[in-house]
């Protein structure tokens, strides 16, 4: 129809109306609108369905791909609760002043810019109080736009106090105890 429109074809009988809709219906029964050859229709329709099953198996991936981040990150987050992915970290710090500067490097990069130096070049890591930490964080979030939203808790619903709180004694727990490690 668009088509037909731009060819002009459509410009005597719609030259008394405003728009297409008042085309009369035994006009456009009367067209003929040209079709393409059997095969070719066969083909736009083998085509149109391999497109349809290949966004189908997209889909389908996309859906387990959800599937198998939400059990990775499941997995990380336990790890970490567990204390399985700092094992290295604590090691380092414990060790602080046997490591080169290269092995150095690899722990400074979470430390605030201005204490990096001293720290590379200092006998220990220094260790800061969760409270700290905190604050920096919320230092740090109005500068990279990250708003404050409230963390997601399975099973119960939890205010930013608790999961402040919660976040606090975890930290602080964790730095306390690497602390009786070394």
């Amino acid at each position: 129809m668009t088509i037909y429109w731009k060819e002009g074809r459509f410009e005597k009988e719609c030259k008394n109306w405003v728009n297409q809709s008042s085309l009369p219906n035994d006009k456009l029964i009367q067209l003929s609108i040209p079709l393409p050859p059997f095969s070719e229709q066969q083909e736009i329709v083998r085509r149109i369905d391999s497109l349809f099953k290949f966004a189908d198996e997209t889909e389908k991936n996309a859906g387990e791909a959800r599937k198998r981040v939400e059990l990775m990150t499941q997995s990380i987050l336990a790890r970490a609760f567990r204390g399985d992915l700092s094992g290295d970290f604590r090691e380092a710090v414990k060790n602080w002043k046997d490591l080169d500067a290269q092995a150095r490097g690899r722990y400074v990069f979470v430390l605030p810019e201005e204490e990096r130096e001293r720290v590379l070049n200092g006998n220990e890591f220094p260790m800061e109080p969760a409270s700290r930490l905190l604050e920096r964080i919320g230092e740090e979030r109005p500068k990279i736009g990250t708003k404050g939203n409230k963390p997601k808790v399975r099973g119960r619903k939890m205010d930013n106090k608790s999961a402040h709180s919660g976040a606090k004694n975890f930290l602080h727990g964790s730095c306390t105890s690497l602390l009786e490690t070394n």
